[in-house]
């Protein structure tokens, strides 16, 4: 029974840690919602209906056994904050890099091979966390996310970061811990940059003495 849904005046949905294994198409009859909580529980999808949801600021999915995320996400033009640390996604839509208004981005702890380029879009994230997944490189266009202040790529399999990564002047903290490089990234116009750890990875040689 969804007639609880018939709630549209809702704000505020908040099921996190229970036993949710799927959310009904329905959620697209509470289009007031700001924000959607369902962290902690035991689903494996999300209903395409989340893209009707304009209103939506922070979407917290994180803790469950999502496989993939529905395209229609990225109609959410209002969304500031989406995590989703925490599952079993392998891949993410380009239809991610519309969420122009988004400020934080987690998707830590997933099994991300890669990560499309048209995260460039988003240019106004903060905080953008890649740690614990399977990348073994980073699309340069991720230069373009010019608002970036943090970037966490601990624990994955990364040989090389692009060289355009240096081009990020709002960058204050870099997270490279527990990867597989052999030099230091040079970072010349990272004025603001603070904290650089780079530990347990290859390193036999700094960035400004590698030979090309």
């Amino acid at each position: 029974d969804d007639r609880w849904l018939e709630q549209t005046d809702l704000t505020e949905l908040l099921l996190a840690s229970n036993n949710l294994q799927g959310l009904s198409e329905d959620i697209k009859l509470l289009p007031a919602l700001t924000v959607l909580d369902v962290h902690d529980n035991k689903l494996t999808s999300l209903p395409k209906a989340l893209g009707d949801l304009d209103n939506l600021q922070r979407f917290n999915s994180s803790n469950n056994m999502l496989k993939e995320i529905p395209e229609e996400l990225g109609k959410l033009g209002n969304l500031k904050s989406l995590l989703l640390q925490h599952n079993e996604l392998e891949q993410i839509p380009d239809a991610i890099g519309q969420l122009h208004c988004l400020e934080e981005l987690d998707l830590s702890n997933n099994s991300l091979v890669t990560i499309p380029s048209s995260l460039a879009g988003l240019t106004n994230v903060v905080r953008f966390n890649l740690s614990n997944n399977k990348l073994t490189s980073l699309p340069a266009e991720i230069s373009k996310m010019k608002s970036l202040k943090q970037l966490d790529c601990t624990s994955n399999l990364l040989v090389t970061i692009p060289p355009e990564l240096a081009t990020l002047e709002s960058l204050e903290q870099l997270y490279l811990r527990h990867n597989k490089l052999c030099y230091l990234p040079e970072l010349p116009y990272c004025k603001l940059l603070k904290e650089l750890h780079v530990g347990n990875n290859k390193i036999e040689i700094l960035g400004a003495d590698r030979k090309s």
